[in-house]
């Protein structure tokens, strides 16, 4: 975890870009993180323990508590090192954004989506993700897609998590 290769550095990081993304930049944090799994038990290809184990040093709990610029108030939970089964106990994702309206998104790798308690169906487009920003990319200044500056910002605010763990404190980014 040293390098940035963990859970705070990718899987956190593009979601907390995915959450920015919709709901706006993250003026400041506060956070705490935690290792959960300091010892990995390896498996083989078929999900059967090998006996083997790994001393693991990166974090799978990530809780941060913040401001958005836009004023709002934002609580996010992050739990790595969980089985990704959709509708099973333990699921890595639940993201619940209240408004005007309550949004819930479910499970990964393709989390379900639901508005007000009853699930939204997405017609599928065919496009992959790239394929959808490279369609907004193509609409010139109007589209919607991630810049480097977007990328940036989710640099600063994963260094902010990391930093508000470090000294015990509130972080503006």
């Amino acid at each position: 975890s040293e390098n940035g290769a963990d859970v705070l550095g990718i899987p956190f990081g593009h979601t907390i870009d995915s959450v920015m993304f919709v709901l706006g930049p993250i003026a400041s944090l506060t956070a705490v993180t935690k290792n959960q799994h300091p010892i990995l038990h390896m498996v083989d290809i078929a999900g059967n323990p090998t006996g083997k184990t790994v001393e693991q040093t990166g974090v799978h709990q990530i809780a941060l508590a913040g401001m958005l610029e836009s004023g709002a108030v934002l609580g996010f939970h992050y739990r790595g090192g969980l089985e990704a089964m959709v509708g099973k106990a333990g699921n890595p994702l639940v993201c619940t954004i209240d408004g005007e309206g309550t949004v819930i998104l479910e499970g990964i790798p393709r989390p379900k989506p639901y508005l007000n308690g009853e699930k939204v169906v997405i017609a599928p487009d065919g496009k992959t993700n790239t394929g959808r920003a490279l369609a907004e990319f193509a609409k010139g200044p109007g589209g919607k897609y991630p810049t480097l500056d977007d990328a940036v910002q989710a640099k600063k605010t994963v260094d902010a998590v990391a930093r508000s763990v470090e000294e015990g404190k509130k972080i503006d980014i």
